[in-house]
This record gives C-alpha cells, structure tokens and sequence, in this order.
C-alpha cells in the first residue's frame, strides 16, 4: 500500500466489470481501492467476445495490450444444426454499423489478468486474495435456466484461414446448443448448454462423463469431437439470467455480473459488463467533483442499462424458440435484415432507427412463422424432436436491498 486508506471509490470485484471502473476513475485522478477475492489469474468462462469491445477498449487505454496479448483473432460465429443438415455463418464484416469487424476469442484467465494489471498500471490500488465483508446487497435469489458443462480440449478441427478463430455453435433439439471457442492455436474450449429438465434426467455423475455424453447424442458435435483429447478437468456451471430492480443507491452503483448476467449464447457477457463499468465510472468522477452521489445522479444510467439488457435479450430468449430458429438458419439478405441481425450479434446495443425497424421486421418474420410458415421447420427443435419441450423459464428480476 503506497497511499493508506484514504480512497474516493472502493470496487468490489476485479472482472471486467470492476477492472473497467476502476481504470477509468484512476485514469481521471481518482483515488481507487479495488478489491478482488481471488489471486489472479484464475480460471473463467466466458472466452469468446464482440467487435463493439474493440470501442471500450480504445477508451480505457488497453488496446495495445490487447492486441499484444496474442489472443486468437476472431472474425465471425458459425451456427450449425444438431445434425448438420444446415448453417448459418455470421460474418461480422456484413454487420452494419460495427466500426471494426475482428475481435477475440480469449482464455479469460489471461484476459481478465491484462484488464486488472491495466487499471492497476493506471494507478488503482489493487489488493487480490481480499474479500469486501461489510458492503451488503440482499438478494431474493435467481432461477436457473440452463447448466452447462465445460472442458478443454486438442484436436478439435478448425475453420482455414481468417475463420481459424471463429466461435460455432451447434444447437440441439432440446433447445439447447454447444459451443465451440477456439482460444489457442490449439486449444479449444468445449461447453454443452442443456436444459435444466434435461439434465436433471439425462446428466451423468461427473461433469466428463455428462459433457460426452451430450456429445455423443448430437452427431455434428460428436463429429466435431471425433479425434479431441480432453486436456482440463470438466466443469459444470449454473447458467443464470437475472436483472436487479435497482442498480445504484446513495453512493453506490452496481456494474458487470453484480447488476445482471444474460445467457451467454451470444457472447455479450464481457461487452456488458465493461460498458457498464466504464459508464458507471463517468459518473462517479462527476460525482465527486460536484460532491452529488445520490441515486439521482445514477438514474439515466439505470434506464440504459436496462435498456441495453433488453435488447440483447430478446436475441438470447428468441434463440430458444424454433421459429427463430428457423429463420435464422434461413439465410437472406432481403431489405438488409440479415446485415441488420449480424449487427446486433456483433454487440451493437445502440442500432440506428433504419436498423431497428429492420430487426423489428426479422421478429414480425418470427411471429409470423409460429402462425404461418414462411420457412422450412426442418431445423426447429420441435421437428427434431418431434416431443413437447420444456419452456424456457421467466426471467427472475433481483431486488437490490441497502
């Protein structure tokens, strides 16, 4: 410790949430003490991110180092069917409005430990293996969703070329899907997204054992994974989506996972969280200086936040639907929509008026195709399945008590 106890702002947890806040009020000359319980680095999910980063990271400063982390680059998703039958690829240089197109796919140990080591080179007081004991928030609790089981894994096979690093996703008939996120030159991490029902009868005793067992039953995973060697133990992960009522109070203001976690099958995660921290952090410096650190300060942000959260999750709720489904495995480029959808999953919260009127026309396209089909249901989960699937569960919105 080189300046005591005397700081303006103490952050509670050295995500990239907290690493955001942090760095950008020490950037401003603020005095800031985070706090992070574990030692970095250590192990995350949630490696695969979004071009709209790139923007958070030119603001904070980090974005040579970054780029000099030699992390996999990443230039597109690709979505392909249980069985292979049908794909879609989301190449983010057709998405309109995303300033640049190529991203990350990151071990986020290694991540995460170049955003703290960043915001503590921009002169935050950092102290790891340190938990925060007497900031309380009560919570009501959450709903899970979904689990997932996890690995890492060799000899997985690999787009050529500028598509060496994408993300695909192989969605299943339960409604679920897998990821596969290649986050070294030869690594790849491996995760199975499944239904809490169906786990709760189709899981093994282990978390190897489950995850082969998800991909033995879905052939385009199990022909993915044909030659793979598990080089990590299994984890298993419960997936929330929660969104606090409240995000700030007297002097206090939630970012990142403390706020809210939407479903990560669109890789918003990290984006969210630094964005909300950055913003959360304008405010506070404007705070201190005028000596105003009332809820009131915070409101435009609450709105935003939610705001923000919103719009990705219509996308993450509407993937579980097979009508979605089917449109999106329909490719088209008709009146722009496709480049409008490509957008939104390249991270844009903040579409322009023509591009929201396209996206609204993509979900009249949804509705009308539960009603009316207007594309093949060859690849909904209904038609794999030929069953009745369980439903996705409400979203559990959290209380924040002071």
């Amino acid at each position: 410790m080189t300046r005591g106890w005397d700081y303006e702002v103490a952050v509670v947890g050295g995500g990239p949430g907290g690493s955001s806040a942090a760095a950008q009020l020490a950037r401003k000359g603020h005095r800031v003490l985070l706090l992070e319980r574990e030692t970095f680095p250590r192990f995350h999910i949630g490696e695969s991110q979004l071009p709209w980063s790139n923007e958070i990271f030119r603001t904070l400063g980090c974005e040579d180092l970054v780029q000099e982390a030699g992390f996999v680059n990443k230039w597109g998703a690709s979505f392909t069917s249980h069985d292979g039958s049908a794909a879609q690829y989301a190449d983010f240089a057709r998405a309109v409005e995303t300033p640049s197109p190529q991203t990350y796919q990151v071990p986020r140990e290694r991540f995460d430990d170049v955003l703290l080591r960043h915001a503590q080179r921009s002169g935050a007081e950092i102290l790891q293996g340190t938990r925060a004991l007497d900031a309380i928030f009560d919570d009501k609790g959450a709903t899970i969703h979904n689990v997932a089981v996890h690995a890492q894994f060799e000899g997985v096979p690999r787009g050529e070329g500028r598509r060496a690093g994408d993300i695909q996703m192989v969605t299943r008939p339960d409604r679920g899907w897998f990821w596969f996120i290649p986050i070294s030159p030869t690594v790849m991490s491996v995760g199975a997204v499944i239904p809490k029902a169906v786990h709760a009868t189709a899981g093994r005793p282990t978390a190897e054992e489950s995850l082969q067992h998800y991909i033995d039953e879905t052939p385009a995973a199990a022909d993915l994974m044909r030659e793979a060697r598990r080089v990590s133990p299994g984890r298993f992960d419960a997936d929330y989506s929660y969104l606090h009522s409240q995000h700030a109070g007297d002097r206090w203001v939630l970012v990142g996972d403390a706020g809210g976690f939407l479903d990560p099958i669109f890789s918003t995660g990290v984006l969210l969280a630094m964005q909300s921290g950055m913003e959360a952090a304008e405010l506070i410096s404007a705070g201190l200086k005028d000596g105003n650190l009332s809820r009131a300060r915070f409101a435009g942000y609450e709105r935003t936040l939610a705001r923000r959260y919103q719009h990705f999750r219509r996308f993450a709720i509407g993937f579980y639907d097979p009508a979605f489904r089917d449109l999106f495995f329909t490719r088209s480029s008709r009146f722009g929509i496709y480049e409008a959808v490509l957008s939104v999953l390249a991270g844009n919260w903040k579409p322009t008026l023509g591009t929201r009127l396209r996206l609204a026309l993509f979900f009249g396209l949804v509705a009308l195709q539960r009603v009316l089909p207007i594309a093949a249901r060859s690849h909904s989960a209904a038609a794999w399945a030929g069953t009745t699937l369980p439903q996705p569960e409400p979203e559990r919105t959290l209380e924040a008590e002071r």
